[in-house]
């Protein structure tokens, strides 16, 4: 695999009985890089994702995450190797506050020892505090007034908000992939393009991140993908810029229908 490589998924077949929802799919996604994956509903995209971590093991294929092959492992062995990922509905504790939230994100960064922490408060409580400090610092690249008021429960929040929260979440176990399911579902175009404009923000801070975006807007589509990829039918049928795969003729199809992209 190239040195800059992040993601190496190979002609992957994911088979449902006699239906293949991935039919001998590759895709691959470089370091740092942010890929736009597009398609009908009931194309494949979120199969994809479920193969990838783990929530599926493919019927035939590989899937390599930093050289390492993690096709078939469980998903919390592909958490622990640093791919994350959020869903199309939100998995959020709606009764905790918003700090409760971000802190259960660093979970995966911790080795659990029951002894330390009764043996050794002092230490347990400061550590407390500096992850306290570094969950807010992340919000406050989302929103600055999401941060400064840490407590609010996160039911009284706005959609926007939640999303906000949840990739912040994901962000603080420090993935090196970040999978984002339809994260704009449900927003207006303002809050789209602001939610969009953070997760800019947050792969710059993040740095070597690499993220693959699920998303059926295209104006976000064009906006923040360096790359795109198209699913059809279970399989990848396109591939390229915006610029390039608007223009191509079986996309139109896919989405408009051959009688309305011949027109």
């Amino acid at each position: 695999m190239e040195n800059n490589r992040l993601l190496s998924a190979e002609n992957i077949i994911m088979s449902f009985g006699g239906l293949k929802a991935l039919n001998d799919v590759s895709i691959s996604l470089k370091d740092n890089e942010i890929l736009g994956l597009i398609g009908p509903n009931g194309s494949g995209k979120t199969t994809f994702f479920n193969v990838v971590t783990g929530i599926y093991a493919p019927t035939e294929g590989n899937i390599f995450f930093l050289d390492s092959d993690i096709a078939g492992s469980s998903p919390q062995d592909v958490a622990r190797r640093g791919v994350l990922r959020t869903f199309q509905t939100s998995r959020l504790w709606l009764e905790l506050s918003i700090l409760d939230n971000l802190l259960l994100g660093m979970w995966m960064r911790e080795k659990p020892n029951s002894l330390t922490a009764i043996l050794r408060y002092r230490k347990v409580k400061e550590d407390f505090r500096v992850k306290a400090a570094e969950a807010l610092e992340y919000m406050a690249v989302f929103s600055e007034e999401l941060a400064g008021s840490p407590y609010r429960q996160v039911k009284e929040l706005a959609l926007v908000d939640r999303r906000r929260v949840e990739i912040c979440r994901a962000l603080l176990a420090r993935p090196r992939l970040l999978l984002l399911d339809e994260p704009a579902a449900g927003m207006d175009p303002s809050e789209t393009r602001e939610l969009m404009r953070d997760i800019r923000k947050m792969q710059e801070k993040a740095k070597s991140l690499g993220v693959i975006i699920i998303e059926h807007d295209m104006d976000v589509i064009s906006d923040i993908a360096e790359r795109v990829v198209v699913f059809n039918f279970g399989r990848k049928i396109a591939e390229g810029t915006f610029g390039e795969i608007r223009k191509n003729k079986e996309v139109r199809e896919a989405y408009l229908g051959k009688e309305y992209a011949d027109a």
